[in-house]
């Protein structure tokens, strides 16, 4: 059974920095931890713990993300595996599959395989090539420099290019390696006759213990451009892993680690196929799983195979927006909570808000609905705020301060805009599109909600708005 990372309902660069976030976290685990020889005795099982810390960059929009990640460094029938689990407050990770199983080569080649610890077989599942190939043994052994092709992530697909490379013991402290490397040239791919993708920037430094080749810190960046006719637009990723702990795992904590991660894994591998079957077989093992870990390490991942098995059903019936997350989970229950500062550096929590009619805009600037609906939503907040009245715009692409002032300028908006919304707006209130507006009565419960605004039907909406407010609010 293979793991498949997916992006389900997820703006470009936070997609695009889920995916490097899922891939470096295979990566530098292989890179700190060799793959041991064929001969080689196999590894007493450990946890390792890295902090992640990462920016997607483009232009004056920056979206970051702050995360932990556990490696349980496995030995299952005399093969390796390391088990993640990535955890943290970041509005980018549950968009795509936050875990997995990794196998080492005994060959100690630079391959990593992402598949199920426990089935039976050749590698079939190897994800390969991946983002960051990890560092061949033989270089952390003996100083090396050299050049080397290998694949990378551009643009949101493998390509082949050029790097150097050198390692050896940092100049002022030998207890250190230093592996180096960084892309020769940068290398252009045309698309067409009008579109051009060029890698700007491919970097890593490693710094690795002479001991035993942990890796203790890393950082990556890379950045790529991309020209469409005169427009230049550049994407840039940084991302940097530090070793927080490593400590020995009891054989018996280890198999309970192995049997979460094959509990998740049965309600993960159905779900991203898609099939009827499936997404039956995935959601009978999702409620397992919620049974026996209701504190799981894996928890994290429900969101994101929750969000995949109602997409791939609403997909199967025809319909384009699977809202009967918000009809089974939202609707008719507390509004789920949050705590997300303004525009002002102001901290806005939702369940401060009780025994005020709350409306809750999800928008993003780049939605045409969305500009048409807020000036309306402004307005029936001007006229009912001081009779109890409150109207959060809550940004679901986690755009820039910058972006939320002009929103607000050039549409004179007055009521609050959080900017920090992704993680809220789409696996709290799984709003499958924008605008979504939810209404949250006195008591904190959710009565409404919809989703899209007709702009050929703005006056008759802006009518039914202040017909809901004013049944709400009791006037």
């Amino acid at each position: 059974m293979r793991i498949q990372r997916t992006n389900v309902a997820m703006g470009s660069r936070q997609a695009r920095l889920a995916l490097a976030l899922g891939v470096i976290s295979l990566s530098f685990i292989g890179a700190g931890s060799p793959a041991p020889a064929a001969d080689s005795p196999a590894s007493s099982p450990r946890v390792w713990k890295y902090k992640i810390e990462a920016q997607s960059i483009r232009g004056t929009e920056i979206a970051s993300a702050n995360l932990e990640l556990e490696a349980f460094d496995l030995t299952v029938d005399g093969d390796r595996f390391f088990v993640c689990s990535i955890t943290g407050n970041d509005e980018v990770l549950p968009g795509y599959f936050p875990m997995g199983a990794i196998r080492g080569l005994k060959s100690g080649d630079a391959e990593i395989a992402f598949e199920n610890p426990r089935s039976a077989g050749p590698l079939t599942t190897r994800v390969h090539p991946v983002l960051f190939p990890n560092v061949n043994p033989k270089r952390l052994a003996a100083p090396a420099t050299g050049e080397e092709i290998v694949e990378v992530l551009q643009l949101s697909k493998f390509e082949k290019i050029r790097v150097s490379y050198k390692s050896g013991p940092l100049p002022d402290n030998a207890t250190q390696i230093l592996y180096e490397e960084a892309a020769v040239g940068t290398p252009e791919k045309a698309i067409g006759t009008t579109i051009k993708n060029r890698l700007a920037k491919y970097e890593r430094r490693l710094k690795f213990a002479a001991d035993d080749h942990r890796l203790l810190e890393g950082t990556w960046a890379w950045a790529e451009e991309k020209t469409i006719g005169p427009k230049v637009t550049t994407l840039e990723t940084r991302l940097r892993a530090t070793l927080l702990d490593l400590k020995p795992l009891d054989a018996a904590e280890g198999k309970k680690v192995l049997d979460e991660y094959l509990a998740i894994q049965a309600a993960a591998s159905p779900a991203f196929q898609g099939a009827k079957e499936a997404l039956k077989e995935a959601e009978t093992a999702m409620a397992s799983y919620q049974q026996k870990y209701p504190k799981g390490r894996f928890a994290s991942a429900l969101v994101a195979i929750e969000i995949a098995v109602a997409t791939h059903r609403a997909t199967a019936e025809g319909r384009e927006r699977p809202v009967e997350l918000i009809q089974k989970k939202v609707l008719n229950h507390p509004a789920p909570d949050f705590t997300i500062k303004d525009l002002e550096g102001n901290e806005v929590t939702l369940s401060a808000l009780k025994e005020k009619v709350v409306v809750l805009s999800c928008w993003s600037i780049a939605c045409k609905e969305c500009r048409a609906e807020a000036p309306h939503l402004n307005e029936l907040y001007e006229k009912y705020k001081d009779r109890g009245l409150v109207v959060l715009g809550l940004n679901a692409y986690n755009e820039s301060p910058e972006t939320g002032k002009e929103f607000r300028g050039q549409l004179g908006i007055t009521y609050p805009l959080l900017m920090n919304g992704a993680h809220a707006s789409r696996f709290s209130y799984f709003a499958p599109d924008f605008p979504a507006t939810y209404w949250i009565d006195k008591s904190g419960k959710v009565v409404h909600f919809e989703i899209g605004w007709k702009i050929e039907k703005s006056q008759e909406n802006a009518r039914a708005l202040e017909t809901r407010a004013k049944a709400l609010l009791g006037l």
